[in-house]
C-alpha cells in the first residue's frame, strides 16, 4: 500500500478532505478503502457491438467469404450508421479462424423491454 494512504486508512472518516476539490474522489475512497489489490483491479464491462443488431446477417457474409469493405457497405444499405473501423474490430477476431461462430440469440434491452 502506498506511504501516503497508510495515514488515510487509519482515520476513514477524514478521506473527504483528500480529495476535496479533485475530480477523482471516487478514486481517492476507492484506494483508501482497498485492502488488497484485487479490489482495484477495474472491472471489465461487456458492451454491445453497433454491428450486434444486424447479426446473424454479418456472420453468414464472412463465412462466405466477403470482405469487411463490402460487408460495411451492405450493412450501410440496411441501416448501419457505424464505420468501416468498426466492422473491422469486430471480425478481427475471426479472420484467423475465417469462420465465424453461430450466432446466440441477443437478450433485449432494457429500452426494448420497458417500451
Amino acid at each position: 500500500m502506498n506511504q501516503w494512504l497508510k495515514p488515510v486508512r487509519r482515520a476513514p472518516a477524514r478521506t473527504w478532505w483528500i480529495g476535496a476539490g479533485i475530480p477523482c474522489l471516487r478514486t481517492v475512497h476507492r484506494f483508501a478503502q482497498a485492502t488488497d489489490a484485487e479490489q482495484l483491479r477495474p472491472r471489465a464491462q461487456s458492451r454491445g457491438s453497433k454491428v450486434d443488431p444486424f447479426k446473424p446477417y454479418p456472420h453468414e457474409r464472412f463465412n462466405v467469404g466477403t470482405t469487411d469493405a463490402v460487408l460495411t457497405a451492405e450493412l450501410k444499405t440496411m441501416g448501419y450508421r457505424g464505420s468501416d473501423q468498426t466492422v473491422r474490430r469486430y471480425f478481427h477476431p475471426l479472420h484467423a479462424t475465417l469462420v465465424a461462430p453461430p450466432v446466440a440469440s441477443v437478450p433485449p434491452t432494457a429500452w426494448q423491454v420497458t417500451g
